[in-house]
């Protein structure tokens, strides 16, 4: 396994020398040595990867690259996770060398992708394939991401990311990031970056896939009383102050459509991010309380509703009355939550004495139930 980055240890040692003879004893006065210690070979230990990184607007954001750090990452990819995306920022112009290690599966399991937050597409960063995954090296100032790719069976993964002061003169290596806002071309045409990608995915990572305010952005200031330069020089402003927070605000171009609009916020929010003198910036995102757990008075005596998870079903959805659902079961009865909401339905049962309800198969699917007085009914159709 290569590693060429370094790990600094700062150490502090009492030293005691003791004198002894002719039965006696002696000391001597402690002297302090203090130094450093590098150790070659040794990487910082790896972040977790956080899920949901699926989007360039959700890319798991990693602390900005200066010269002579080393950042790593693990985690898994393939299967249903078709992308893991981490955003990197660069204020001062470095050369960056990723590693990604495929971790008890094949190499060709997984591919490692350079994304270009602000131009939205995939740049053309010849790998360089090794035993167990692949070398990419770039140019990075501003922002940038990589993204493990998944492309086979579910893998882990070992992402290590080395950077160094940019030489004036050598390899010409591709360039990433830039300093100019993005363009409402680069929001529209997404396709530009498809045919480097190693398969067809069922998703497009350049979607934002996350809910926040068009043309908002969070930002967090090293010196607040700067931030107002900061963002002049890139078309935004303050909208709004809370401390050491600031509320950005910029010009969604007026032609974007509300989709195209959050692309153009995230792309925005990424050059801002990327700022020297801006510690952080991130979009405006919204939060939405859950409010699908039913308030019906006898709710909480359903046991098994939680047990199949449907609160967080209907985090997603509570129902479409276009759709119709068949239920094969001891019959209905009127209910409140039901009316207006039933077709006509059917009696199978032949046995009158079984069915309860007097008679054997006809078109009236209603049960009476088989309960007495304070005797639960067996029958529970409509409950279903």
């Amino acid at each position: 396994m290569h590693r060429n980055a370094y790990r600094t240890v700062w150490i502090s040692a009492l030293l005691a020398a003791g004198a002894c003879g002719g039965g006696g004893g002696g000391g001597s006065d402690g002297a302090r040595v203090s130094g450093t210690i590098s150790v070659p070979g040794a990487v910082p230990p790896p972040t977790p990867e956080m899920e949901g990184n699926n989007s360039f607007d959700a890319a798991q954001r990693l602390p900005k690259l200066s010269a002579g750090g080393s950042l790593a990452v693990s985690g898994q990819a393939g299967g249903g996770d078709e992308y893991d995306g981490f955003a990197l920022a660069a204020p001062q112009p470095l050369f960056v060398e990723a590693r990604l290690e495929v971790l008890g599966g094949a190499a060709q399991d997984l591919a490692l992708q350079v994304f270009d937050p602000v131009a939205l597409r995939f740049l053309d960063v010849a790998p360089v394939a090794t035993q167990t995954g692949q070398t990419l090296a770039f140019l990075l100032q501003g922002a940038g991401q990589l993204v493990v790719e998944g492309l086979g069976k579910n893998s882990n993964y070992l992402l290590t990311i080395d950077a160094r002061e940019a030489q004036a003169a050598g390899p010409a290596f591709v360039q990433v990031g830039t300093a100019v806002a993005p363009s409402v071309e680069s929001v529209r045409d997404l396709t530009t970056h498809v045919g480097l990608l190693a398969q067809n995915h069922q998703e497009n990572y350049a979607q934002a896939g996350l809910e926040f305010v068009p043309g908002e952005a969070l930002i967090g200031a090293i010196n607040p009383a700067q931030v107002d330069q900061h963002l002049a020089q890139l078309g935004a402003r303050v909208d709004q102050r809370v401390d050491s927070l600031v509320k950005a605000g910029f010009d969604v171009p007026s032609e974007l459509n509300a989709v195209e609009a959050l692309r153009f916020t995230a792309a925005f929010t990424a050059l801002l991010d990327a700022r020297a003198g801006l510690e952080y910036a991130e979009p405006n995102f919204i939060r939405r309380i859950a409010a699908t757990t039913p308030n019906d008075t006898y709710y909480p005596l359903q046991w098994h509703y939680p047990l199949i998870q449907l609160p967080a079903a209907w985090d997603l959805t509570t129902g479409d009355s276009n759709v119709i659902v068949a239920v094969v079961d001891t019959g209905e009865l009127a209910h409140p939550d039901l009316v207006n909401r039933q077709i006509p339905g059917y009696d199978f049962i032949s046995n009158a004495t079984n069915a309860g309800d007097g008679n054997g198969m006809d078109a009236d699917p209603t049960d009476v139930g088989d309960g007495n007085g304070v005797t639960p009914s067996s029958f529970h159709g409509t409950h279903v």
